[in-house]
């Protein structure tokens, strides 16, 4: 099966992956999964300035620096993104970095603005609405 997104396999040209049998690739979701399936490898996927993306291993992963996004740019993907939310109550932001950190996957990151009424949070698309959800409903 062949999709229009091009990769930049680098040194993973020859690694195959293991899928689990319940997944089923169609064309629909052939992105999705073909990411997900990444994930589970300790593989990682990240967009490039060009529209394509690179293969990081999980070392590369940790210390890369991902796109910044706001909320309205934010896709409903796999794919892992920076978003800086913007805490409205001010006595709340212990709360919700707590939420945060219990609510992130064990490759993101959370972190506090420091003199900022901000919390920085490096995570999947999907995980940061789910996120962005919690926050709206707590901190009008």
């Amino acid at each position: 099966m062949q999709t229009s997104v091009k990769y930049d396999l680098g040194k993973f040209e020859k690694k195959s992956l293991k899928m689990e049998p319940q997944f089923k690739m169609t064309s629909a979701n052939a992105d999705q999964l073909f990411v997900y399936l990444l994930e589970q490898n300790n593989l990682f996927r990240v967009a490039t300035t060009d529209g394509n993306y690179r293969i990081l291993d999980r070392k590369e992963f940790q210390s890369y620096q991902f796109p910044k996004i706001d909320a309205q740019n934010l896709k409903f993907s796999f794919d892992f993104y920076t978003f800086e939310y913007a805490i409205k109550t001010t006595d709340l932001k212990s709360m919700l970095l707590t939420i945060a950190k219990k609510m992130i996957s064990k490759n993101g990151r959370v972190l506090e603005n420091v003199g900022e009424n901000k919390i920085t949070i490096v995570e999947s698309g999907a995980n940061i609405h789910r996120i962005i959800g919690v926050f709206t409903e707590l901190d009008r």
